[in-house]
């Protein structure tokens, strides 16, 4: 009826609750990781839109540039080498427009996997990268990681295991009952001589098992071990990771001030170098530099 091996039932009891809840933070976990893998996917595209964007602005720009350097050295007012060097510019500005689009496509078909489309040929994104303040995001308190709790709880369960593997080392508690009728006739059923029954308690205590329980016992405390510095290294994993992760957003929040004020200035100093350039009054040189300037603060 009932048998209880050295609290075998209660920590099969507690084993099952915890591989439960081991399976529901693999579930949160997995879902989360699927939740940033989307995100990043969709921001990558966007920015990598925008990159191939500005590559095919600067394109244009350098073809009427070069149209105006070879105007220019038709009348002797430019040389041969200004000419070249905008062609090799103008070059260069290819490549890298293909391999805007080549990543772009690469995280579109993260995306597209992430989100279960495996078959689908194209697709469109709507939005734009604005950034936007962390003041609100560094307020949000520190939470423990899922993964911690895995963790601990996969520490706990393995207590629970160790019980239940030990359980037949130790005393264990029987409850027996038994219950008979011996009837030949209808007149036995009657008969109350004719039933019989008994109940009882029986304890059996393990005097030698052989050396199985201390190997046991040994594998049991290794891998007790092994799962505590587990626990430890994700916890001391994780800190870190948090920590960084707030020192990036606060970095990035100044970067992308100064960026905005950089590209602001390089915008009006391009204007004032084309017109500087279509007086002759700079060379070649400097106004690529000027307009390369300007692209990589975009």
């Amino acid at each position: 009826l009932f048998r209880s091996e050295g609290g075998l039932l209660p920590a099969e009891l507690t084993n099952s609750s915890r591989e439960q809840r081991l399976r529901e933070l693999d579930v949160e976990i997995a879902e989360r990781d699927l939740g940033v893998i989307l995100i990043e996917a969709y921001h990558s595209i966007l920015l990598e839109q925008l990159r191939a964007k500005l590559h095919e602005e600067d394109r244009d720009l350098q073809k009427e540039l070069l149209e105006i350097a070879r105007k220019r050295q038709s009348i002797g007012r430019a040389q041969l080498l200004d000419v070249l060097q905008i062609e090799a510019q103008l070059a260069a500005i290819e490549p890298r427009i293909a391999r805007a689009r080549n990543t772009m496509e690469g995280w579109a078909a993260t995306l597209a996997q992430a989100l279960g489309e495996t078959e689908v040929k194209a697709f469109a994104l709507k939005g734009k990268l604005e950034p936007f303040s962390t003041a609100g995001l560094l307020a949000l308190p520190v939470k423990p990681v899922a993964e911690l709790e895995r963790a601990s709880t996969a520490r706990e369960q393995q207590d629970a295991k160790a019980d239940i593997q030990l359980a037949p080392y130790s005393p264990r508690l029987d409850a027996v009952a038994n219950f008979n009728r011996n009837a030949y006739v209808l007149g036995d059923l009657l008969d109350p001589y004719a039933t019989s029954w008994s109940a009882g308690f029986q304890l059996s205590w393990p005097i030698f098992e052989g050396l199985a329980s201390v190997h046991e016992k040994r594998e049991l405390r290794e891998e007790a071990r092994r799962l505590e510095v587990e626990e430890t290294r994700v916890r001391e994993e994780k800190a870190v990771a948090q920590i960084r992760a707030r020192q990036a957003v606060e970095i990035a929040q100044s970067v992308v001030e100064s960026s905005r004020v950089t590209a602001e200035i390089q915008r009006k100093t391009l204007v004032e170098a084309r017109r500087l350039y279509q007086l002759s009054t700079i060379d070649t040189q400097q106004f690529l530099i000027i307009q390369q300037a300007e692209l990589n603060s975009r």
